[in-house]
């Protein structure tokens, strides 16, 4: 999950609150969120003040072990892990878990799509040398390369 996101999600912080403390527009927020724009260095110096982070989480994307740090602070409550730091650490599981899932499914449809535009040309390269006559030849290679071509790009979107 993207820094600012997430400590904005942790401290209950509005876009439109960032926005009026930074005294930005709402949509500039919105493009950090994003990540379209990058953070001015100047801005993430008050956005850590302010959410009282440390101004290097805010740009990048955390690992578990920097949310877990973030969320010391209302990690446990009593001894037992806090609901908030709970929360935020499943529904990031469920994100990365959805995730993989979409990209294997992505993976198996791809890889089905080059196996049959692979037996497509290999049938047509058998058919080509069965063809005597000159013009259905050129035809035929010329259906080869078009397969060739889809199955190279079909390879080159291979994630």
């Amino acid at each position: 999950m993207f820094g600012l996101e997430f400590i904005m999600n942790l401290r209950q912080v509005t876009q439109t609150d960032l926005a009026n403390i930074l005294q930005v527009t709402p949509q500039t927020v919105n493009k950090w969120v994003k990540q379209i724009r990058r953070i001015p260095d100047s801005h993430k110096n008050i956005i850590g003040q302010s959410l009282s982070i440390e101004p290097k989480f805010l740009d990048r994307n955390l690992t578990p072990q920097e949310m877990v740090y973030i969320l010391s602070g209302k990690w446990l409550e009593g001894g037992e892990p806090s609901a908030v730091g709970l929360t935020l650490l499943q529904e990031e599981h469920e994100q990365l878990q959805e995730k993989h899932a979409t990209l294997e499914e992505r993976m198996k449809k791809v890889e089905k799509e080059s196996d049959s535009l692979f037996h497509m040309s290999m049938t047509l390269e058998r058919y080509l040398y069965t063809i005597e006559d000159e013009s259905m030849e050129r035809l035929a290679k010329d259906l080869i390369r078009s397969v060739e071509r889809l199955q190279s790009l079909v390879k080159g979107n291979t994630l």
